[in-house]
């Protein structure tokens, strides 16, 4: 399977995810070039991973829902250049509340894109 990208903005490459929830197992897929493999990690986490690990993108979560369409709200999580796991169990109502609730599908949006290497160098100030 292989996504095709939703929409390319300044060479940000949007893609939709969506699955039930928790998953059962390793999903391997594409998102254009991009080889990914998503999982759900300690039962309520959503694990996505970009597995060739391309040194100039960066892979993002760029919004969720669940079933019911409440937004997904970012809480606790480990993200990376190239993979994140983010909980996926706080949830903010159309009403704005906050509730703390299991899903059983999630719509993502991802995104990849590149990412600008610097180098620099700091001079240090000294106190006279």
């Amino acid at each position: 399977m292989m996504a095709v990208p939703r929409c390319t903005l300044a060479g940000i490459n949007i893609f939709p995810l969506a699955t039930t929830f928790p998953m059962n197992g390793v999903i391997s897929t594409n998102f254009g070039s991009y080889h990914a493999k998503i999982s759900t990690v300690n039962g309520d986490m959503l694990s996505v991973e970009l597995v060739d690990q391309p040194s100039d993108v960066q892979l993002d979560l760029a919004s969720a829902t669940n079933e019911k369409d409440w937004k997904h709200e970012h809480g606790s999580g480990s993200w990376s250049q190239h993979r994140f796991w983010r909980s996926m169990n706080t949830w903010r109502l159309p009403t704005g509340e906050l509730r703390m609730e299991s899903a059983t599908e999630i719509h993502a949006t991802l995104a990849i894109h590149p990412i600008h290497w610097a180098e620099f160098t700091i001079q240090p100030r000294y106190e006279k």
